[in-house]
């Protein structure tokens, strides 16, 4: 798929933005109303079991938090490992964890991007790959 084994980049950055959208539903107060609506059978009158319900989702979110962040760190030093530099394992992992987590935050979160941010998420992928491309310049006329 990447040259060089960069796959590994490219899910380190998936299993970054997992990891955010993780930890803010952890923290959400969103949970308060889609938790009742997953558990069909619970009596939403008994506010007891709703509030040990919405502790149980954010416990377990947060520990598919804390899983998704070490799975980051895995995938991204195989990245590093497999690759000559650790530009392109940067700028892999970097432009999927951003192009993924705005997809994740409109399709989840509602959350809009504008032609600004796209802009600038472009601007800082760009001058990724400039960098990765000058430094493998560099090390070719050295």
């Amino acid at each position: 798929m990447f040259p060089g084994k960069l796959q590994f980049a490219f899910i380190a950055g998936i299993s970054a933005a997992l990891g955010s959208v993780f930890g803010k539903l952890s923290g959400s107060p969103e949970l308060l109303e889609v938790v009742p609506k997953l558990f069909i059978y619970a009596d939403t009158q008994n506010l007891d079991l709703i509030e040990y319900l919405i502790f149980i989702v954010q416990g377990i979110c947060f520990a598919l938090m804390i899983f998704c962040n070490a799975s980051v760190w895995s995938f991204y030093v195989r990245a590093l490992q497999s690759s000559n530099s650790s530009l392109p394992a940067t700028v892999v992992s970097t432009a999927t964890n951003y192009i993924v987590s705005a997809i994740f935050g409109i399709i989840l979160f509602g959350e809009a991007t504008g032609f600004l941010w796209w802009t600038g998420t472009c601007l800082v992928i760009i001058g990724l790959a400039l960098i990765s491309n000058g430094a493998k310049s560099a090390a070719k006329t050295d």
